[in-house]
């Protein structure tokens, strides 16, 4: 499907600077430590509940 609309546009789109440093603003804002409640389950609370790139 993305073929048919790049052909159809004459061109591959793709996102520019500014939107792709907004998406991760974006994922940062909402990043934070996993906490689950406690239900006797033994996880590594250290891990972060989505992707940093920074």
């Amino acid at each position: 499907m993305s073929k048919e609309y790049e052909e159809k546009l004459g061109f591959a789109p793709s996102p520019n600077e500014d939107f792709v440093q907004d998406v991760q603003a974006g994922i940062n804002e909402r990043c934070d430590l996993f906490e689950p409640p406690g239900m006797g389950l033994v996880l590594d609370s250290s891990v972060l509940n989505c992707g940093r790139t920074s």
